[in-house]
């Protein structure tokens, strides 16, 4: 009860405005750019009120600490929660924003991307400030590839790559310098190796690795850096599912590879140790710079640094172009042309690269971490925005505190959820809905919290009395419509879960028609299916299944069909509930009691 006082605690006497704060004449930096962020978002006036006054927050310590954001279904508080976070963003303000479910934190993290698309410094520089945390299976990470690069366990693995103190940034980049200032010796050093190449030695540096390395060339032939890293991450996963499935001694395949290996003994030219060596390193640098710039946290990558790295790629790639234009079939032609007394374009460059990357080595330090474990808790404490869900949220207070705590679908929330939050500093409440006929005096009196509260308007189109939106022609098909499913039949599946088939082939009609319709007309359709019921929820899916409609919302017609549970925090532009009980006679509908869920339901639709 002391923690909820604490937090909870204002001064009576200060309005919404803070009049200490208006009493100064000069506006913050923070303050500026937040009002110059807000105004290119294109929000209606309620929506920048809104945003605007929970941003006042990071500048003012008098007014309500507690906020409450919300309005119908339909009205932007979506956008605007996602407008509120990329403010906070910019403005370098700490913020945890969570939300009962993980559609629901999901969907406005997709938003933020949406938001952050091309304002971004350089390619993907600055989503290493935003974590995204959870369990990957159950936010099924994997039919959402455009939040790889902000997801927790993806960063890992990819840091987890980079940091490597061999193979990583640094080890490659040290092995690169090595090479291009005195290649000779590094060609000697490999003959010696070759030479005892018959001891057992693991140890072996410089080329021992040569092999697995060209795997790695070979792939990243194939893909850009980025992709590598994908695939990077996926082949990480593969081997983790083994090592778990069985751990068992050397195979008969590593024992053919060694015999393979001794019988290999014919060395390489200096021109052939040169290039393929060059281009390995080249590679494997790229991506390394590449997963850095995306996965580190600002804080400790700075724009000077970042400028350094794109400089030192910039001349690899120059290097490698011109290597691949000497012939290394002519002996001593190559080293001639990088390290021979008659200056060169290759030697030039050469230089250049060597004094860009000594200068890199010397001014960032990539941190000496290799643990999963330590490279989260890097991660965590080091973002400027953690997205999770409320209930995972508890685990984060041991990675610093929070100037900013913003929770989505706070009408869903449990009372011993909302208790965990009081140990972070600032709260603001983003509701994604409330009853619609509640007003502000109504909702205030009935809050047992000290709110203040900002209502987001209808728009005046929606507001008009011949507002209407119908994707069907048939009088059937209005804005809402309830339709009479007859000689429909309740049945159990394995699990006791009910469903009802006649329905499941009622709801593929609609489906098809609106299939049908959005191809002639060639406007984006977006579907969403719900039902109560898990048995009903696979039974349509298997029957959508059939037609092959896409599931991914960029396409111009696509399906989802989830519990109401898994809708939580989505929107489709057109709903079908499939409530799955037929009428035998006491007209109970069981889940309608949920006022909650129904909720959640019947205001899915845009």
């Amino acid at each position: 009860m002391n923690i909820i006082n604490s937090v909870l605690s204002i001064n009576p006497s200060v309005e919404e405005n803070c009049t200490l704060c208006l009493s100064t004449k000069t506006e913050s930096i923070n303050v500026l750019k937040s009002r110059e962020v807000i105004n290119s978002f294109g929000l209606d006036d309620s929506q920048k009120g809104a945003v605007s006054n929970c941003t006042a927050l990071t500048e003012c310590r008098h007014e309500n600490r507690v906020k409450l954001i919300w309005g119908p279904p339909g009205t932007g508080k979506t956008k605007t929660v996602a407008s509120l976070v990329f403010t906070l963003l910019k403005i370098k303000c700490r913020t945890l924003t969570c939300a009962p479910t993980n559609v629901a934190v999901m969907g406005v993290v997709k938003r933020l991307m949406s938001c952050l698309s091309g304002t971004l410094e350089y390619d993907t520089y600055g989503l290493g400030d935003i974590v995204l945390s959870g369990n990957g299976e159950r936010m099924k990470i994997d039919e959402h590839e455009d939040l790889y690069d902000v997801f927790l366990d993806y960063r890992i693995s990819v840091l987890s790559h980079c940091f490597a103190p061999l193979t990583g940034w640094k080890g490659c980049l040290d092995q690169m310098v090595s090479l291009l200032e005195d290649p000779q010796s590094m060609y000697l050093r490999y003959l010696v190796q070759q030479e005892e190449s018959n001891d057992d030695d693991s140890d072996a540096d410089v080329i021992s690795n040569l092999e697995d390395e060209e795997k790695s060339e070979n792939l990243e032939e194939t893909s850009s850096a980025r992709n590598f890293l994908k695939e990077l991450v996926i082949q990480n996963k593969k081997e983790n599912k083994k090592k778990n499935s069985k751990e068992n001694g050397p195979s008969q395949e590593k024992v053919k590879l060694k015999a393979n290996d001794k019988e290999d003994t014919i060395p390489m030219t200096f021109e052939e140790f040169f290039t393929r060596r060059f281009f390995v390193l080249k590679k494997q640098i790229v991506v390394c710079t590449t997963g850095l710039y995306t996965h580190m946290p600002t804080l400790l990558l700075s724009t000077e640094v970042l400028r350094d790295m794109i400089e030192m790629v910039e001349k690899l790639q120059l290097l490698e172009t011109l290597l691949r234009k000497v012939d290394i079939t002519d002996a001593g032609l190559l080293k001639r042309a990088l390290i021979g007394y008659e200056e060169t374009k290759l030697c030039g460059i050469r230089l250049e690269c060597l004094k860009v990357m000594k200068s890199l080595g010397e001014i960032f330090r990539v941190p000496k971490i290799i643990e999963d474990h330590e490279i989260r808790n890097f991660c965590l404490k080091h973002a400027r925005l953690i997205f999770c869900t409320v209930s995972s949220s508890a685990n984060l207070h041991t990675h610093g505190t929070f100037e900013m705590v913003i929770i989505d679908e706070a009408a869903q929330l449990k009372e011993c959820e909302s208790s965990r939050l009081f140990r972070y500093s600032y709260l603001v409440f983003a509701m994604l809905y409330l009853l619609a006929m509640r007003n502000n005096s109504q909702l205030c009196t009935e809050c047992i919290l000290p709110l203040v509260c900002f209502r987001i308007s209808d728009g005046p189109n929606v507001k008009e009395r011949a507002y209407g939106k119908r994707f069907l022609e048939e009088k059937i098909y209005g804005s809402f419509s309830f339709i009479n499913i007859t000689n429909g039949k309740e049945e159990f599946d394995n699990r006791h879960s009910r469903r009802n088939i006649v329905e499941v082939s009622a709801v593929a009609e609609i489906v098809a028609k609106l299939y049908k319709e959005c191809m002639k007309s060639k406007k984006r359709v977006r579907v969403g299916c719900i039902s109560p019921y898990k048995a009903q929820v696979v039974a349509i899916q298997e029957s959508l299944g059939n037609a092959n409609y896409s599931t991914d919302a960029n396409d111009l017609f696509s399906v989802n069909v989830r519990s109401v549970d898994g809708f939580q925090g989505g929107e489709e532009d057109v709903i079908i509930i499939s409530t799955v009980r037929c009428n035998n006679g006491n007209g109970s509908l069981r889940f309608l009691d949920n006022r909650q869920r129904a909720n959640v339901a019947l205001t899915r639709a845009r």
